[in-house]
């Protein structure tokens, strides 16, 4: 089914679930607004639901006013960029949580914990900044989508996602390149994931069953290898900025566990390499056939 029949006109289901991911947003908000220090999952849950009102609305652009848009991305992406500083800390002190106890990991800890609070303090303020003007922002999106009414929705929208799908297709063999073409092609599946999940009932049920459940593993390995270049990327800040402080011990074992994260990926990677390119050129070419 592509949409459902509603007040003499058809309402799309990729622009009915576009207003349930900012719903979702705005959960997300008020529960991390209603801590004074949020736990890592509450932080993660409101990354993602930004991540994924951010693709959304990248896909529904072309029904939507473009300064209005602009303006919700721009706050979206202000939030999530503070919850990525939060959840960078967490991702350190649970690695912290794993070293030898001793003296110097309580001086680690203590130190990560005290960027935390103001990684914390930074976010709840974006979070309330959003929260005061988002539902205004989004009740003015929203009436604009009730409005559109085209049989060409479901097309565009698929023509968009194929875009997504084709990037991913484009830069798999590239992944073990570099950190830089790691992180493209890790959020080239993440944007595809997304899309292809708000815009579901426009594929067929079991190749896009096939395809999220690629995308989900991609998603979920190379965010753990992510977890580690990200440790890393700050123990070597702390360094230097204390230059004889006890970091210089922990990054050299989490440098180590980092290449044998990056290896067991890259090799995991070319496994799965052939069946996924197929997977995709067999989803977008059953996409195209039901235009």
């Amino acid at each position: 089914m592509i949409g459902i029949v509603s007040a003499k006109k058809v309402v799309f289901i990729p622009l009915i679930n576009l207003e349930h991911l900012l719903k979702r947003v705005r959960t997300a908000l008020d529960r991390v607004g209603k801590s004074k220090n949020p736990g890592a999952v509450t932080v993660h849950r409101l990354r993602v639901a930004c991540r994924r009102a951010q693709v959304g609305l990248l896909l529904s652009r072309k029904w939507l006013p473009r300064k209005r848009r602009k303006k919700l991305q721009k706050c979206l992406g202000k939030v999530r960029r503070s919850a990525d500083l939060t959840r960078n800390m967490d991702v350190l002190l649970r690695t912290l949580a794993k070293s030898k106890p001793g003296t110097p990991r309580r001086i680690w800890l203590l130190a990560v914990k005290k960027d935390r609070s103001k990684a914390v303090k930074k976010l709840c303020q974006d979070v309330r900044n959003l929260k005061d003007s988002l539902d205004f922002k989004v009740r003015a999106l929203i009436k604009r989508l009730r409005e559109e009414s085209s049989s060409r929705i479901h097309q565009q929208i698929r023509e968009r996602v194929s875009a997504l799908l084709t990037r991913v297709n484009g830069s798999i063999g590239s992944a073990g390149l570099g950190e830089t073409a790691f992180h493209q092609f890790r959020v080239a599946s993440k944007k595809a994931r997304y899309g292809i999940e708000m815009s579901r009932s426009l594929w067929p049920a079991r190749e896009v069953k096939t395809m999220i459940g690629f995308l989900e593993e991609i998603q979920d390995r190379m965010g753990d290898v992510n977890d580690q270049v990200g440790a890393v990327r700050d123990l070597e800040s702390r360094i230097k900025e204390t230059p004889r402080g006890p970091w210089r011990e922990l990054l050299r074992r989490e440098r180590n566990k980092k290449v044998l994260a990056w290896k067991a990926v890259v090799e995991w990677l070319e496994t799965i390499r052939g069946p996924m390119i197929s997977g995709l050129d067999h989803l977008q070419a059953e996409g195209w056939e039901r235009r």
